[in-house]
């Protein structure tokens, strides 16, 4: 049954779902509302979360999404954006890049070992350690 669920997902990525979503959430509310929570589930699939930041504009339309005055939906991008995270490196730089800087901060807070954060990356992010620790911790 579960490995009938992951196929399924698959097939629909496969079909240009996930474009079809991203787009979605610059839409009217309901729409973006319904397209974060099909993001949201195909997500917790760590091959799909791959798919989800190669799509243009996916990270950047997540964070404006972060401050829905939809509480739902602004918590469901919140988690997209947590999976994405999980899942690579390059998630959380193209975050902070979009100025959500929550993953980012968590990373250099456990330790800069779970992050490669060139000194290319800190000056692309213009990133002032410090006002972000303070901000977010």
């Amino acid at each position: 049954m579960i490995f009938r669920w992951f196929c399924m997902k698959v097939r629909a990525c496969e079909a240009g779902v996930i474009t079809f979503a991203v787009r979605s959430l610059a839409r009217e509310m309901l729409e973006s509302r319904q397209a974060v929570s099909l993001l949201l589930e195909l997500s917790k699939e760590q091959k799909l979360c791959k798919q989800l930041t190669k799509t243009q504009g996916c990270v950047l339309l997540l964070v404006t999404m972060t401050t829905s005055e939809v509480r739902q939906a602004a918590e469901d991008a919140q988690m997209v954006l947590e999976n994405l995270a999980k899942n690579k490196d390059h998630n959380v730089i193209l975050m902070a890049e979009a100025n959500y800087f929550k993953p980012l901060v968590q990373r250099m807070h456990e330790g800069m070992s779970k992050i490669d954060l060139t000194p290319y990356y800190m000056i692309l992010l213009h990133v002032d350690i410090v006002t972000i620790q303070h901000h977010y911790l």
